[in-house]
């Protein structure tokens, strides 16, 4: 193996832990020639993608691996569709990947499994759909990819790309051990904040954002309350107590059973079909202040 580069070869029982990683869940492999992934910068490995219909994160992702890979090694992998040419990094359900005990719908919601055979590296992630109605998914196999590209390429990802926050590398030789190993996401809902400037949408999926955890609340929640002259009529007690008695009605007195009272009375009209309430998103209700302070001086919030 004279020029050729094990990564994690200190670890190699179990192969593939990486000190800045997390660890994953390894497997017991029949042991074999660790696969060459290039080999004094060149190689003749193919990214063989078996997605039937590869979600646009995943070809994303995909793209990122062959660039990584380049950036690297100095070779281009070719990426083919729906064919398996050896060597090969394979992608994705198939057949090939069934046999050796990788099916996606057997994973868990956004779990993967990389495993190596001699000639080629498979990947095989759980792409279902999670729920409909709120539009969840599980991206599996992209996980798996971006795994790869850190544990064994070496990349990182730190700011925007064209800002120059890829890390990587170099390196003439890449050859990765026998390795058969699971992992998912411990948290299913993992969101960086819309409004942060100069957000490189590629890097959020590099860093693995990603919702398939089927509740969602709703922040500064219930925002109609806020202009309800209704309310602010019949239900001023609902509202923050200001300390010359009278009512903030851009806050609520949480402590007043009447602000409890409204809250049930809007979720069951929101659940008869009646009248939505804003708070109300599929079976999660959201109780969220506005970025203000809570200062009610009622009798109620003052004990």
């Amino acid at each position: 193996m004279s020029g050729v580069l094990l990564l994690a070869l200190s670890v190699c029982a179990p192969a593939a832990e990486v000190a800045d990683l997390t660890s994953v869940k390894h497997k017991q492999i029949a042991p074999h020639a660790a696969f060459v992934l290039a080999d004094r910068g060149t190689s003749r490995v193919n990214i063989c993608v078996m997605s039937a219909a590869p979600s646009n994160k995943l070809q994303q992702i995909v793209t990122e691996l062959q660039t990584s890979v380049e950036l690297t090694t100095g070779a281009k992998l070719p990426i083919l569709n729906g064919k398996i040419v050896e060597p090969a990094i394979v992608i994705g359900d198939c057949a090939e990947a069934a046999k050796l005990g990788l099916a996606g719908k057997a994973l868990p919601i956004e779990g993967y499994e990389l495993k190596t055979t001699a000639n080629a590296v498979y990947i095989v992630g759980n792409d279902e759909l999670v729920d409909a109605a709120s539009n969840t998914e599980s991206d599996g196999t992209a996980w798996g990819v971006i795994d790869l590209c850190e544990r064994f390429v070496g990349v990182r990802w730190y700011w925007p790309i064209d800002d120059g926050g890829r890390s990587i590398m170099p390196q003439a030789s890449i050859a990765i051990p026998a390795s058969w190993y699971a992992d998912a996401p411990a948290f299913r809902y993992r969101y960086y904040w819309d409004h942060v400037p100069n957000r490189d949408p590629r890097i959020l999926n590099f860093w693995r954002q990603g919702r398939s955890w089927p509740m969602e609340l709703r922040v500064h929640q219930p925002a109609e309350w806020m202009t309800n002259e209704d309310f602010f009529k019949n239900r001023p007690e609902i509202y923050q107590m200001n300390p010359d008695g009278s009512r903030d009605h851009s806050m609520y007195c949480y402590s007043n059973p009447r602000t409890l009272e409204t809250f049930m009375e809007q979720i069951d009209a929101h659940y008869a079909g009646t009248k939505p309430a804003s708070f109300v998103n599929g079976n999660t209700i959201t109780v969220s202040p506005p970025d203000l302070g809570v200062a009610c001086v009622c009798p109620a919030c003052s004990k």
